[in-house]
């Protein structure tokens, strides 16, 4: 460590000097009386709060203990950008970091917003390795280098990013009630429909069988075409253009049997986070040619048959969730095959009251989509105010 060239009380370190990795473990964390597991999948990118868990007496293999305080760090794809500060005691995924200061040098309510820096995730990619998810190592992210203010300008930046980070919490809030009633208004529309409306299996309705998507190996990532990931089909409802992807370098007769088209219906295959297998979500208007990876299942539906929304809508249900729980099975990780997928029961009315249903459902949950767009914006408000205050740390 030393003062920085500025002279103004600021210090040059290394990640390393002022942050340590927890190593804690549980191998029985329900006797240990922990409640919850947090995933990767669980955290949202650019989100500090954690807002989504599993329980542990539903079965997890996670073992690393976290406490309430320490900061949660996707260590495996990191340009997802996920950092969680924890506000509970629980075991997490070997996926995160669980990480707290190493000393008195650094304000712990400081870290996190360190961790969020676009220098900070660029090391971080920048140093991971892997064919199929690459990651970090705690070696390289140790090596990082910054310059850290004196205590007490890092108490007064963190009070400000605080409170960006509240109005943002606010945000979130509001996304969440806005899910919750369209939740309510969807289990009344299918509610409605059950008595009158027999059922069909899912492959009645397709125009193709159900599809694994694409493995390459390491050496064709980071370059080509955008590239759907499991750890895509959280945080999103619709996979468009907005949404920031891996990319993978293809041939054409790759691209041709693994490009997304509109209306596309993806399933998570495997995950390790239970209610990961079977999520489903549309693919909206992507820019440009768009694929999907081995751990995601491919369904389209024959428009002349159904309406993909309608599809959607149902499979996102109460009641839809419920048919995909009973097919998921969990050993390792968690996960739904293709057949079983193809045989889900879905409500089958007429043509016209698939599209009525799913013209009220897509109207809802356009309307979460504008807290959300709120949210995106606050959080790069935010990332600029961090940008300035810790200009000389970044």
């Amino acid at each position: 460590m030393r003062e920085s060239a500025s002279g103004n009380g600021w210090t040059d370190v290394a990640f390393g000097d002022v942050v340590q990795l927890s190593r804690e473990g549980s191998s029985d964390p329900e006797e240990d009386g922990f409640e919850r597991y947090v995933g990767l999948e669980h955290l949202e990118p650019g989100d500090l709060k954690i807002r989504r868990w599993g329980q542990v007496t539903d079965g997890t293999t996670f073992t690393n203990v976290f406490h309430a305080g320490q900061v949660l760090f996707g260590k495996r794809r990191a340009y997802q950008r996920k950092v969680a500060v924890a506000d509970f005691d629980g075991v997490c995924s070997g996926d995160l970091y669980v990480l707290g200061p190493r000393n008195d040098q650094l304000l712990p309510g400081l870290l996190p917003f360190i961790c969020q820096t676009d220098r900070f995730f660029e090391h971080a990619v920048g140093t991971s390795a892997g064919s199929l998810s690459p990651r970090t190592n705690w070696e390289s992210l140790a090596e990082y280098e910054f310059t850290l203010p004196p205590l007490a300008e890092q108490r007064r930046i963190a009070d400000v990013l605080e409170n960006a980070k509240a109005l943002c919490d606010s945000l979130a809030s509001l996304g969440e009630a806005c899910t919750q009633a369209h939740s309510c208004a969807s289990a009344r529309e299918f509610n409605a429909l059950r008595p009158s409306s027999a059922s069909v299996s899912l492959a009645s309705i397709c125009s193709r069988r159900p599809q694994s998507g694409i493995y390459k190996s390491e050496e064709f990532r980071g370059r080509g075409v955008p590239m759907v990931n499991m750890g895509e089909l959280f945080g999103n409802d619709v996979i468009d253009g907005a949404v920031a992807m891996e990319r993978i370098d293809l041939d054409d007769r790759e691209l041709e049997r693994y490009g997304l088209t509109p209306n596309d219906l993806l399933f998570g295959r495997r995950s390790v986070v239970l209610e990961g297998a079977g999520r489903c979500v549309l693919v909206g208007d992507v820019t440009g040619p768009v694929v999907f990876e081995s751990s995601v299942l491919r369904v389209t539906i024959d428009d002349s048959l159904a309406d993909s929304r309608y599809v959607f809508e149902w499979l996102r249900s109460p009641y839809g969730v419920q048919q995909i729980k009973r097919i998921v099975t969990f050993t390792t990780v968690s996960g739904v095959a293709g057949s079983d997928v193809a045989r889900l029961p879905v409500p089958f009315p007429t043509l016209e009251v698939q599209k009525g249903v799913a013209d009220r459902l897509s109207g809802l949950r356009s309307q979460i989509g504008e807290p959300r767009e709120r949210l995106a914006a606050c959080t790069r408000l935010s990332s600029l105010i961090a940008a300035t205050l810790l200009g000389s740390c970044t």
